[in-house]
C-alpha cells in the first residue's frame, strides 16, 4: 500500500493527474490485487492528501485531481455481482423465489402477470406480517382468475396496483431489499412449477436492480 500512497503523492505534486500517472496508478492497483478494504484505504488517502494541500488558489485543480483518482480506484474495484439461473418444471424456481421472499428484510416489489400459487402467496403474506414493505403490480384480467391471490393480498392490507388497460402487464420480476432481482419467464403459478418449461435468473447487480426498480416505480405511478 505504501507504494500506492507514494504514487498518489507524486501525482499531486503539480495538482494535476497526467495520463501517464493515471495509467501507472491504475496498473499498480491491478497488480496489487487490492480488496475492497484496501481500495477504501486508498480512496481515503487521496481525500486526505487533497485536504492537506487545499487552499483557495488551487481548489479547482485539486478537485479535478481527486475526481480522476476516484474514477481510477472505482474502475479497478472487483466485480462482486452474481447471477444464478433456475429452471422448471421442477421445484428449483419455486424454492428460490420462496427463499428470497422469506429472507427479505426491508422491501419486496413484485411485478408479476399472475400470482396463483398459494405457496408463494403465503411467503408474501408472511413478509408483510413481519413488517417488510410489500408492493404488488399485476394484470387486471389475471386478478380475476380463479385461484388468484390478489384479493387475499388486498384483504391483508398489501398495496396492489393493476394494469387497467386492454393490454397485458406481462412482466415477471421482483426486487428484494433493493439489491436482489428475480426475473424470467416464470409466472408465479403451480403450472409453472409442475408442467411448464420456464426460468428465472436471480441477480444482485446494482445496475440491473436500479433499472428494474425505476421501471417498477414508473408502472406504480401509471397504474394509480
Amino acid at each position: 500500500m505504501q507504494t500506492l500512497f507514494n504514487l498518489l503523492e507524486q501525482s499531486l505534486a503539480d495538482h494535476k493527474l497526467q495520463t501517464e500517472e493515471k495509467n501507472e496508478i491504475e496498473q499498480a492497483i491491478v497488480t496489487a490485487q487490492l480488496d475492497e478494504e484496501d481500495l477504501s484505504r486508498l480512496r481515503n488517502k487521496a481525500f486526505a492528501l487533497a485536504k492537506e494541500k487545499l487552499n483557495a488558489e488551487n481548489a479547482y485543480n485539486l478537485i479535478k485531481w481527486l475526481e480522476r483518482i476516484v474514477k481510477v480506484i472505482d474502475k479497478t474495484r472487483p466485480d462482486t455481482s452474481n447471477s444464478e439461473a433456475y429452471f422448471s418444471p421442477g421445484q428449483d424456481c419455486l424454492t428460490q423465489i420462496k427463499w428470497q421472499l422469506d429472507n427479505a428484510k426491508y422491501s419486496i416489489d413484485t411485478c408479476v402477470f399472475t400470482i396463483t400459487d398459494n405457496r408463494i402467496g403465503m411467503s408474501i403474506l408472511s413478509a408483510h406480517k413481519r413488517g417488510v414493505k410489500v408492493r404488488i403490480i399485476s394484470d387486471n384480467d389475471k386478478a380475476l382468475d380463479k385461484g388468484s391471490d390478489i384479493q387475499q393480498f388486498l384483504n391483508a392490507g398489501i398495496p396492489v396496483r393493476l394494469d387497467k388497460t386492454d393490454n397485458h402487464m406481462h412482466h415477471k420480476f421482483a426486487i428484494i431489499d433493493g439489491n436482489t432481482l428475480i426475473n424470467g419467464s416464470f409466472n408465479w403459478t403451480r403450472s409453472a412449477t409442475d408442467y411448464n418449461h420456464e426460468n428465472i435468473v436471480v441477480h444482485n447487480n446494482d445496475s440491473l436492480c436500479k433499472g428494474f426498480a425505476q421501471r417498477f416505480d414508473r408502472l406504480w405511478s401509471q397504474f394509480k
